[in-house]
């Protein structure tokens, strides 16, 4: 995964999400949020997905080096909505190699990485959940 298909996937997912997802304005939706982020290294390639506002998820990846926050890209850091109140940097609580399987929730967003690789899903009203973008 290059930096130009990370910045893809952070716009399309983004747009994906706030296009099916139900309201964010509905002050009686639960938001939950179970961890800071992933880093998944591989090899000398370095892939950050954090929490980003309400219901999306934000993906960096670089290679050799970790993000310094002045790449290019189509996000406002911090979200304009969402429980940040500061941007969250790097901040991560999950280390995984190619090897691993970890999920995360971002309110009605989950992501799942597993052996590198990332599938993004929405939560349905139901509880269910639908693939909406899966990246190997």
């Amino acid at each position: 995964m290059n930096l130009t298909i990370a910045l893809l996937l952070q716009f399309a997912f983004t747009l994906l999400l706030a296009a099916t997802s139900t309201s964010s304005s509905d002050s009686t939706t639960t938001y939950i949020r179970n961890s800071t982020g992933i880093r998944l290294q591989n090899g000398f390639e370095r892939v950050y997905i954090q929490p980003f506002g309400r219901d999306a998820f934000r993906v960096r990846a670089t290679l050799w080096r970790d993000p310094t926050g002045l790449e290019p890209g189509v996000l406002l850091d911090p979200p304009l909505d969402g429980p940040e109140v500061e941007a969250n940097g790097l901040s991560y609580d999950i280390t995984l190699n190619q090897t691993q399987e970890a999920t995360i929730q971002n309110g009605m967003a989950v992501c799942n990485v597993n052996g590198g690789n990332l599938r993004f899903y929405r939560v349905e009203a139901d509880g269910s959940q639908t693939l909406v973008l899966e990246e190997n």
